[in-house]
């Protein structure tokens, strides 16, 4: 077996055996994540509450479920997770803390996510334009199709 160590780390890399049966592997991880679900570990609502956003195993099926989509998620809230701590005693003390670093690193991230923002705005207005160029083109299209069919068909 080949092994690596990496230098002042615990962390071991060992190759694995060709005798592993993915299949086996990957069923025995569905059961322990099925478990864990079945026990509350694991729930399916952290994904944020974005207006319009999709949760696992929503799919929009038509090209306006899709622009919604990306209309109502091009600008992300900028505020964040509410700031709380469950601690009695210092918990007042740790949320100031929070408050603190969020005030800092946001001084940093704002901007970037204004940009991105921004960014994703002009996107989505620019595939409305062109979706309803891509209209207009269809509709002329049809117009020149029913002009230039010959007389029997019309």
């Amino acid at each position: 077996m080949d092994t690596e160590k990496s230098a002042g780390s615990k962390l071991e890399i060992v190759a694995a055996p060709d005798d592993i049966d993915i299949e086996q592997l990957m069923d025995e991880i569905r059961r322990n994540v099925a478990a864990k679900r079945d026990a509350g570990v694991y729930v399916d609502n952290t994904l944020p509450d974005w207006p319009g956003f999709l949760r696992p195993g929503d799919v929009p099926f038509s090209l306006d479920d899709h622009m919604t989509l990306l209309t109502a998620t091009a600008r992300p809230p900028l505020a964040g997770d509410p700031i709380s701590s469950h601690r009695p005693w210092v918990g007042p003390w740790i949320v100031a803390a929070k408050k603190l670093v969020r005030m800092v690193v946001r001084k940093y991230t704002d901007g970037m996510f204004l940009r991105q923002a921004q960014f994703n705005d002009e996107a989505v207005a620019t595939l409305k334009n062109l979706r309803r160029e891509v209209e207009t083109l269809r509709r002329d299209v049809d117009e020149l199709r029913a002009d230039a069919a010959p007389p029997s068909e019309k």
